[in-house]
């Protein structure tokens, strides 16, 4: 999402891009693949731009991805955690548990499993014990 939204916007000033939400998906299937991301894309595109002496565009495109960056290792985190309502560290080692276990998939599945352990303890919840782990503050 935050690609397409790049995207319109570099048209809009004039950085003609086209087929920006094909672009878009194609580097966000990219960087659903373990080890590769966002960058694997915009950093080789902004580096041939600015060898291109385009450099106007080589800026936007470094811009956009450490922004994309930023996102990624701060904000989705705690959306996730909110969402759970368990806290962010639980929830990224979670993720972290999952990737190793099962690898790309165990990054929906740690969290997923995280989610069951909640609803068998709910009981335990409610009378305060692991309340520290599953607190939302």
């Amino acid at each position: 999402m935050e690609l397409f939204l790049a995207f319109n916007i570099f048209n809009v000033i004039g950085y003609k891009i086209e087929y920006p939400f094909l672009l878009a998906v194609m580097i966000a299937i990219i960087d659903i693949l373990p080890i590769l991301g966002v960058g694997t894309v915009l950093n080789p595109w902004a580096i041939w731009q600015l060898v291109s002496g385009n450099y106007g565009f080589a800026i936007a495109l470094f811009v956009t991805y450490i922004i994309i960056f930023a996102v990624r290792q701060f904000i989705e985190p705690r959306l996730v955690s909110k969402q759970f309502g368990v806290h962010p560290i639980i929830t990224l080692f979670a993720m972290y548990a999952g990737f190793k276990v099962a690898g790309v998939f165990g990054l929906i599945l740690g969290p997923i499993g995280l989610m069951i352990l909640r609803c068998v303890f709910e009981p335990q919840l409610e009378k305060g014990l692991f309340k520290d782990l599953f607190d939302e503050n």
